[in-house]
């Protein structure tokens, strides 16, 4: 698969591109990086402390997409828009793990994923996606037994102090799932957002059931596990997904885990 990794130089863009590289499946063939970013023009390798891969970090995103089967996107909503309007009608695919983005600009996504395959989740764990999963069954059971009535959610997450958007996306997405969950619960479910250290990831959510509790939790270890999902998602995409349309963590799986 011909990848190309968009923020290739931030956090999650090194260690994408690193575990990339590793892969003898994938070949990265393109890697993007913001205008004035002191790492234009060097040599994917050599950025990332490795052999030399002829890659050069560039900022031009027509010449990425020329030569990319997909692009993951780990970037800012404002970037990963203009990506993905230049991507989707050149039918390049888009793993999109970037937050913050406004209800327009998700439909707008959803839109040009018409043309192309376009994949997104604010958090790139599988582990993550099996706790979401975790809280249907619960939930069933829950309402099957009547709990459900006087249940009590909470959510808190922290993060390291250079994450930018307060409540994380994750966290977010939890609470959509709760409301669903749970139709009984009128009010807001509130989320409590610490920012603190070097903090990867944390989240838990915290069910009062009168006079018992269920606390179910996911702490990331290591942003490779990030890396790792992106990468999967990206394989699965190529290999299985060959119409255009729009995909997430809960589509996706669908396709791959029959019951």
């Amino acid at each position: 698969m011909k990848l190309a990794i968009s923020g290739v130089a931030g956090r999650m863009g090194r260690e994408i591109a690193t575990q990339a590289l590793a892969d003898k499946a994938l070949r990265v063939v393109g890697a993007l990086e913001a205008p004035s970013h002191e790492a234009l023009g060097q040599d994917l390798g050599q950025f990332l402390g490795r052999p030399s891969t002829q890659v050069i970090i560039t900022e031009d995103i027509r010449s990425v997409l020329a030569e990319a089967q997909l692009l993951i996107d780990f970037t800012t909503p404002e970037a990963t828009m203009a990506h993905a309007r230049l991507a989707a009608p050149r039918k390049v695919m888009l793993v999109i793990g970037t937050t913050g983005f406004s209800t327009g600009q998700l439909a707008t996504l959803k839109r040009l994923a018409t043309r192309t395959t376009i994949f997104w989740s604010p958090n790139m764990s599988v582990g993550v996606f099996v706790m979401r999963r975790m809280l249907v069954e619960a939930a069933a059971v829950l309402k099957a037994s009547g709990l459900d009535r006087g249940a009590e959610l909470r959510i808190a997450e922290t993060h390291h102090v250079h994450k930018k958007d307060k409540p994380s996306g994750t966290a977010k997405q939890l609470a959509d799932d709760l409301k669903s969950l749970f139709p009984l619960i009128e009010s807001d479910i509130p989320i409590q957002a610490k920012r603190e250290g070097e903090v990867v990831g944390l989240h838990d959510v915290l069910l009062t059931l009168g006079d018992e509790r269920l606390r179910v939790e996911h702490e990331a270890l290591s942003r490779k596990i990030f890396a790792r999902g992106a990468l999967v998602v990206a394989k699965t995409l190529v290999e299985r997904v060959h119409r255009p349309g729009f995909h997430t963590m809960d589509t996706l799986f669908k396709r791959l885990v029959k019951r």
